[in-house]
Parts: structure tokens; sequence; C-alpha cells
């Protein structure tokens, strides 16, 4: 499985007025963190997460995020979804690296 590559953004601002005023921009914020890695605050596109996740694997898939020309290999650990507009508002990306073992909880429906 090939990772799919997103762009993202460093933001110096938190809290919740500066990510209300990044949503009004159309962007949403999330956050980069992992073993011996310093917790990333990120500015991305809401419309690129959404195509990507809404592919054949969802959230269960490798993600190249593109920080600053620098690419990191994640997963995506954590969503927060408006319950009204079901709009993506927040994501959490953990690092990964393709010999550490990751352990995930995956979703298993049978049918029939």
């Amino acid at each position: 499985m090939e990772a799919q590559t997103l762009k993202a953004e460093v933001r110096t601002t938190s809290g919740k007025g500066p990510a209300r005023q990044l949503r009004m921009r159309g962007l949403i914020p999330a956050v980069f963190y992992g073993p011996g890695k310093e917790p990333t605050s990120l500015q991305l596109d809401p419309v690129e997460l959404s195509r990507l996740l809404s592919g054949p694997f969802g959230r269960n898939q490798v993600i190249e995020l593109d920080i600053g020309g620098t690419k990191e290999l994640t997963l995506v650990r954590d969503l927060e979804v408006s319950p009204v507009s079901r709009a993506v508002l927040y994501a959490d990306f953990y690092s990964v690296a393709m010999e550490r073992e990751v352990r995930a909880i995956v979703p298993f429906e049978t049918k029939g």
C-alpha cells in the first residue's frame, strides 16, 4: 500500500479563538505527535483530508504529511467531526516508522 500525501502548514497560535478563525478561513487545526517527536500544531485543508479518508482504506492507511517540505509518515489517530454537518473540525496525526509495530483498532463488520 502506497502512502497518500497531504500538505500541512505549521501554525503558531493555539486555543479556541484562533481555531475558530482558522475554520472561518476554510482550514482546520491539527496536531502531529509521536514517540521522539515534538508535538507540532498544524493547519490543513479539510477537503483534501476528506478526499484521502473517503478512499477504500478510510482512516486505516498511512498518510505522508508534507509539513513545510519535511515529509513524515503518519496515521490518523483521532478526528473531531461536527454532529450536524459531518464536517471535519480537528485531526490528530500519530507518527509511525515502517520498522516499528503499531497497534490500531480496526472496525470489523460482517454481513449475512
